[in-house]
């Protein structure tokens, strides 16, 4: 998170500008699939909820559910007029997992032409072509 706020701070972000979720690294795809209402037990820190003081919601559950209502509550305080989002056909659990958490949302109000995807890991260039249109699905 540190380097997040040092980073935004270089590009002139102010730190209330910023929104940490604090879901687990490695965890989200299981989180948003088999974990849409259990909590998710992080592999990596034995956390089953946000850990930090600083994130969105500190306490919240590893859930799908709570995942996506707090990507929604970043939405309707910040109403972006686009999104740059990981493809869902990103080979990265992670990646592929938000993609997905942040396509919920914006399909549902019809404003799929405002997002973006990209591919950081297993594409092609054709693969990268077509997950930066805002048709693709």
């Amino acid at each position: 998170m540190q380097e997040s706020h040092d980073a935004a701070s270089l590009l002139g972000v102010p730190a209330d500008h910023l929104y940490f979720l604090g879901y687990p690294d490695r965890g989200i795809l299981q989180i948003i699939t088999d974990n849409y209402i259990t909590p998710y037990r992080s592999k990596f820190t034995d956390a089953t909820a946000v850990p930090y003081s600083s994130a969105l919601s500190p306490g919240h559950a590893y859930t799908g559910f709570n995942l996506e209502r707090d990507f929604e509550t970043v939405l309707d305080r910040v109403h972006p007029t686009l999104v740059l989002a990981p493809s869902p056909r990103d080979s990265h659990p992670d990646h592929r997992a938000t993609g997905v958490v942040a396509i919920a949302p914006w399909h549902a109000a019809t404003k799929l032409s405002k997002m973006r995807y990209w591919i950081v890991h297993g594409a092609s260039s054709g693969q990268r072509r077509a997950a930066t249109s805002p048709t693709w699905t």
